[in-house]
């Protein structure tokens, strides 16, 4: 979605010129609940969304997280 603060409404993403900038990847570690030192990662450009966080998914066939699934992990 793409918010034009001067028009104060959304428009379309036709409606949009689009300019690359320099970024940063923040990295967030969430600790799981119940294994002590074991951490999920998780990457992002927008770590103020954080705060809303409640659930991570990860693809069930990824081995690198099928011992993760259906665990709980602390977000906040």
């Amino acid at each position: 979605m793409n918010w034009d603060p001067k028009l104060e409404t959304s428009i379309s993403d036709l409606e949009v010129i689009s300019e690359e900038e320099n970024g940063f990847l923040w990295h967030i570690r969430y600790p799981m609940t119940d294994l002590p030192d074991t951490f999920i990662e998780v990457a992002t450009t927008r770590p103020e969304t954080m705060l809303g966080d409640a659930a991570v998914a990860v693809h069930p066939d990824d081995p690198r997280y099928k011992h993760l699934i259906g665990r709980p992990f602390h977000c906040r």
